[in-house]
């Protein structure tokens, strides 16, 4: 009986298999009434109660068997065709063995659920990296060292230089989508001016890629990660890719409000449901945009010179920061005391946290030394109005 359990170990580890991957089932040796048996077990279960089931059924239904680990960690009791587990024991096991072959990341969490998020992640192991190409520099784009920006105008292509450490277990895609950096929580399309005349099926998207093959994916008033208007490319298993981008829609549109734009790129494995990488690259849409990249370099140099004359005026003393509402004019700060609906006030912060970290990305010291303790006091009051758990 036991030579016809082993024979059809393959069949059954083909037929269990989780979304063909093989690698989720490691072969465990187990003693049944004294006798070694190779018994898959599925290591994201721990042990798989379904495989231990379908091989002592084999075995005489009317009699009672004991089957455990040669090491005598985990015992099931098997009664005919009834399968009693000691959850207990089976906590126990040797989890080392078990564990899958992608090691746990820095952010493991990739639910497509969740917002956008416009803070950089990359993982040592893969070390995800996105650049700007030097082909088409002048012509189709231009690059700001002071601002760490990208500018360039509507239907002008820039190339993007894509690459990621190599691995053989996982075949990743890269998903890319342009955001109000400063708001990543908008939904962001293209406007009614330039999608009139567009029949195309992706004419809501504000980014294409030119080449090569792409999904289009999402809606126009998507909000969460996984609604939202973007596109996937399949690397299959190449660890390098050019990735050139056009852009069908100008940041001054009203649709996408004047606020600040970035391509947020993100390495994924669809598999393993694991986020790999995260790089967030400030882009400026614009007709003239070699005039604009120099008008706001203009604008930041002035702005760092007022902010450095007013730090040698300040005084030593700092008064207390007036109340919303106070008579004074042009306070520097202004306290919030606001009386809001629990509901409310949640979903308040956990946007006010978003618009934070977004104001943070790439800010000067001045800024972070401004707007950190904000988005600190943010978290902790967030972490407060948590629900507490069930009893």
């Amino acid at each position: 009986m036991l030579d016809l359990i082993a024979e059809s170990i393959p069949s059954l580890v083909e037929n269990l298999s989780f979304n063909g991957a093989e690698d989720y089932f490691q072969t465990v040796e187990m003693d049944i009434n004294g006798q070694s048996v190779q018994i898959p077990m599925d290591s994201q279960l721990l042990p798989d109660e379904f495989n231990i089931l379908n091989y002592v059924n084999g075995f005489d239904p009317a009699s009672e068997q004991t089957a455990s680990f040669l090491d005598g960690t985990q015992t099931v009791q098997v009664l005919g065709t009834y399968v009693e587990v000691e959850s207990a024991e089976l906590l126990q096991s040797n989890q080392a063995d078990l564990e899958p072959k992608l090691k746990d990341l820095e952010e493991p969490s990739y639910d497509v659920n969740f917002q956008v998020s416009v803070e950089e992640f990359t993982s040592p192991e893969f070390n995800f990296k996105v650049r700007i190409a030097e082909t088409g520099r002048n012509e189709s784009y231009t690059y700001s060292n002071v601002l760490n920006k990208i500018y360039t105008s509507i239907e002008k292509h820039c190339t993007f230089e894509a690459s990621f450490n190599f691995c053989s277990t996982i075949l990743p895609i890269i998903r890319v989508m342009m955001v109000c950096a400063n708001a990543p929580f908008q939904p962001l399309s293209r406007c009614a001016y330039h999608t009139k005349n567009d029949t195309t099926a992706n004419k809501n998207h504000v980014v294409l890629r030119r080449d090569g093959s792409a999904e289009y994916i999402g809606t126009p008033e998507g909000e969460t990660f996984r609604d939202r208007l973007a596109l996937k490319i399949a690397m299959g298993d190449s660890c390098r890719k050019n990735i050139t981008l056009e852009f069908k829609c100008l940041s001054s549109c009203y649709k996408i409000k004047k606020v600040s734009t970035a391509l947020v790129f993100t390495l994924e494995d669809p598999v393993g449901g694991q986020l790999l990488g995260r790089e967030i690259i400030p882009i400026q849409i614009s007709k003239n945009f070699k005039r604009d990249m120099e008008t706001a370099e203009k604008a930041a140099v002035k702005r760092t010179g007022d902010t450095s004359q007013k730090r040698k005026q300040a005084p030593n003393s700092v008064s207390a920061a007036p109340v919303a509402g106070s008579s004074s004019k042009d306070p520097l700060s202004v306290d919030l005391n606001l009386n809001l609906p629990r509901s409310t006030a949640t979903d308040f912060l956990k946007y006010a946290e978003q618009f934070f970290a977004a104001k943070l990305y790439g800010a000067d010291a001045s800024t972070e030394q401004e707007l950190m303790p904000c988005l600190k006091k943010i978290r902790l009051l967030a972490s407060d109005m948590e629900q507490p758990k069930d009893q």
